[in-house]
């Protein structure tokens, strides 16, 4: 299973794969703070802020 990360609030899951750089497509329309983890092992990325 290749691993995906997920933004709460959003509902925004993406594939990521080894070694490649991401970025996040999304309309930020929701202020607050959204945790973005890698999804299965619900490690913590980092924190989003939308203002």
């Amino acid at each position: 299973m290749r691993p995906m990360r997920h933004v709460h609030g959003y509902d925004v899951t993406e594939d990521l794969k080894a070694g490649k750089r991401a970025t996040i497509d999304l309309t930020a329309d929701i202020p607050g703070v959204f945790e973005v983890e890698l999804e299965q092992s619900h490690t913590p990325l980092f924190e989003l802020t939308m203002q």
